[in-house]
């Protein structure tokens, strides 16, 4: 499945309606509002070929292409997850990287108040692989 990056909703502001507006239509049958039939009057004897319904062709609203999307963001998003977003080599060089910054910088980190949260992060890292490894 390809995964693509796209706005939660479509607007005016990020481009979505100048690009889609007027580019989608349907074409909806319609009677001839000239067609009688007869065969006997002026338009009939003019135009012996005319049908008495034609194709109009009816652009779909803005509010319409933007229930549409936002049926589809809805039904088909993928929200990140431990599933989709982390693997084991992921978590194993998170938790490298987090082990080197802690203990090649530990004390800088102390002193500005983040050796807290790297240890956190490493530790929940390796809770992630952890469980990552049992599955």
């Amino acid at each position: 499945m390809d995964i693509v990056i796209m706005p939660k909703e479509l607007t005016a502001e990020n481009g979505a309606k100048a690009l889609l507006i007027g580019e989608f239509f349907e074409e909806v049958e319609t009677e001839n509002p000239d067609y009688c039939g007869c065969g006997e009057c002026d338009f009939c004897e003019e135009n012996p070929d005319e049908e008495e319904t034609y194709l109009q062709k009816v652009y779909v609203s803005w509010t319409t292409i933007k229930e549409i999307y936002k049926k589809a963001v809805d039904k088909l998003r993928v929200s990140p997850s431990k599933k989709v977003m982390i693997d084991s080599d992921w978590l194993i060089a998170v938790d490298s990287l987090l082990s080197c910054l802690k203990h090649r910088h530990g004390s800088t980190m102390e002193r500005i108040g983040e050796l807290e949260e790297v240890t956190k992060l490493g530790d929940k890292a390796r809770e992630y692989y952890n469980d990552f490894k049992s599955r």
